[in-house]
């Protein structure tokens, strides 16, 4: 039965936004400043529903280089514009995490913290489209309106709510056009505890008769002891998400459906050692379809990062950091219809490495050996790696960074095994001072299948770059940059091509004031 009290319209929901402005700052007379700025690292996205599959482990080489990683930012007053590659409002079902890009426009401030945000976002990123903005395209485009106030804000309680609608294109394979709700309370007591819960909802043109709601709720208590002297911070927590069969989302286009999955974690970290741990569960098929198995998975996993003493170490070596890990999930049948292959697999992983950092200097080696067994087909993959790298400046304009990674897979059913090595030298020069930079990325792969065939293949990727004007009070400044990348196969074994790109790009560059 749908539940229709679960899923409001957008224009229902926007009747609640004028509530919000007497919290909303009123306008100011403020200059306003202009910046363009490049995201650092990008974390890979952590979604606690996943789909543990052998296939994920294969590395998929892209070699595109993806020229629009800046995001132009301007600020006057609580006002704020964005341009370019950037993170959404917030994380949560219908939006998630990770970079996109897109315009967006917010408001904020006010004695109860209140925002307005609306944006028009890329669903997902697509290699190889310089100066690329994400408004282009109106297929591939959603736009969405986000709200939150903070009613409280104190070390006893605080409180946070927030909402956000948004409408597009859905994704493949039922595609049309579709809107999705969310509604968030997050809350914290004693500075200590963090309760969080979400609500969404979804509407679409697809024929279904199933529900398109999903919820999530998670609770983190975060504390502190003394032993031997010694602080140590610890964290205990859980987590329950659930999302429909039928629930989309344009802006979450990644999000897997049909899944109820629930997780226990902890941590603690003191001053040189840091443990952290999970277990969880997830089920499918929760409309019970007829001819489907419903199947579940275990997941496991336990995270170790150490700082040690060694005075015996030669100082020259650097500061070392060990990490060491062991990960897996085992997935079964709890229901299967008849005619239907049964289900057992499981997938085991140990991993770790060492680094080393000295103040000249870095280097580190990492390795993994992960095993999957199939036990209904009996067979099974182990893949074994080990690579490194390391990272130096030489005097006060060049710096390099090779690498290296082997890795070595052996399928126990057909007593066959493949191998692939990569080797890579990265840098950067420093020309001209404050004129002339050049960087670049060489790459030597060489690859022997299952099939015994042997294919090679060699990349560059450079860049040359111009400080053409610097940015002053009144006007802005310039960069050129000339990008070259080329791929040639040395030893074919398989339908690969050579191919040859030239960039030419420039990027304005605003004064800060």
């Amino acid at each position: 039965m749908r539940r229709a009290f679960f899923r409001p319209s957008i224009p229902r929901f926007l009747l609640l936004l004028p509530l919000l402005l007497p919290w909303v700052p009123a306008p100011v007379q403020a200059e306003p400043t202009w910046s363009v700025r490049t995201p650092g690292d990008r974390p890979l996205p952590d979604r606690f529903l996943r789909s543990p599959d052998p296939d994920l482990g294969a590395e998929a080489a892209n070699p595109d280089i993806d020229l629009d990683h800046h995001l132009l930012v301007g600020e006057a007053g609580p006002y704020r514009l964005q341009l370019g590659r950037q993170h959404g409002p917030e994380k949560n079902l219908v939006l998630g995490e990770g970079e996109r890009r897109g315009l967006a426009f917010s408001l904020r401030g006010g004695p109860r913290q209140a925002g307005l945000t609306a944006f028009a976002l890329r669903p997902e990123e697509r290699t190889a489209e310089p100066l690329a903005t994400g408004l282009e395209d109106p297929q591939n485009r959603f736009t969405g309106l986000a709200a939150s106030i903070t009613p409280r804000s104190d070390r006893a309680l605080s409180l946070r709510l927030s909402g956000m609608v948004v409408a597009g294109s859905l994704p493949a394979p039922g595609g049309g056009t579709g809107e999705a709700w969310t509604l968030v309370a997050d809350t914290g007591l004693l500075s200590r505890l963090r309760l969080r819960a979400e609500l969404a909802g979804s509407r679409s043109g697809r024929v279904d008769a199933g529900d398109d709601g999903a919820s999530s709720l998670s609770a983190v208590y975060t504390s502190s002891l003394q032993l031997r002297r010694q602080s140590l911070l610890w964290h205990l927590g859980g987590e329950t998400e659930r999302v429909d069969p039928f629930f989309a989302s344009p802006g979450h286009p990644r999000l897997l459906t049909d899944r109820q999955g629930e997780r226990v974690f902890a941590g603690v970290r003191g001053r040189r050692l840091g443990v952290q741990g999970s277990i969880g569960q997830e089920r499918d098929n929760l409309a019970g379809v007829s001819g489907r198995p419903t199947v579940q998975t275990d997941l496991y996993s336990v995270f170790l990062d150490w700082l040690p003493e060694l005075q015996s170490l030669p100082e020259f070596l650097g500061r070392p950091t060990v990490k060491v890990g062991v990960s897996g999930w085992q997935k079964g049948h709890l229901r299967l219809p008849p005619g239907r292959a049964p289900i057992d697999r499981e997938l085991r992983k140990l991993q770790g490495g060492i680094d080393f950092q000295h103040r000249r200097w870095n280097w580190g080696v990492e390795g993994s050996v992960s095993d999957y067994d199939d036990f209904t087909a009996v067979s099974g993959l182990r893949t074994q790696t080990i690579g490194g790298r390391a990272g130096t400046r030489i005097g006060q304009r060049l710096s390099l960074g090779p690498s290296w990674h082997w890795r070595l897979s052996e399928d126990s059913a057909r007593r066959q095994t493949a191998e692939a090595t990569t080797f890579g030298l990265n840098g950067s020069v420093v020309l001209v001072p404050h004129r002339w930079r050049g960087s670049w990325d060489l790459g030597l792969q060489r690859q022997i299948g299952f099939d015994q065939l042997v294919s090679q293949a060699a990349r560059v990727q450079a860049e040359l770059l111009y400080h053409w004007i610097s940015p002053r009070r009144t006007r802005p400044g310039y960069d050129l940059s000339l990008r070259w990348q080329w791929r040639e196969p040395l030893q074919v074994a398989s339908a690969e091509r050579d191919y040859y790109r030239l960039f030419l790009g420039l990027t304005l560059i605003f004064p800060p004031s």
